[in-house]
């Protein structure tokens, strides 16, 4: 039995609203602490305050941290670690359902069937 010809195409699996909310606010407070970092002293109650000292005599570790950092937390909260393969639009394996990656034998299988 011959395999048909395949098309083969990938995409993000959504997350989910939460997960994708819980990004953006991350985002946000990823570009509060740069702009205070960066900026803050322009306004005299931000400059005057204790934190923002500290914040200026550790500017180069707040910035790395929230640049690297926080970015780390958006993209463990945008993955999913989703790898579903579709058939004519039929599932035909979810690593979300089975939590491993299918071996390539059983992908073959699948598609012979």
């Amino acid at each position: 039995m011959r395999i048909p010809d395949l098309i083969v195409a990938g995409e993000n699996f959504p997350a989910s609203n939460l997960r994708l909310t819980l990004s953006s606010l991350v985002g946000m407070i990823q570009m509060a602490v740069l702009l205070l970092a960066v900026g803050g002293g322009f306004f005299q109650p931000i400059r005057d305050h204790p934190l923002y000292a500290l914040m200026q005599r550790y500017k180069i570790l707040i910035i790395l941290g929230a640049f690297v950092g926080l970015n780390i937390v958006k993209s463990v909260l945008e993955a999913t670690g989703a790898f579903e393969v579709f058939l004519n639009g039929e599932l035909i394996f979810s690593k979300l359902e089975t939590g491993r990656f299918p071996g390539v034998e059983e992908l073959i299988s699948q598609i012979k069937a």
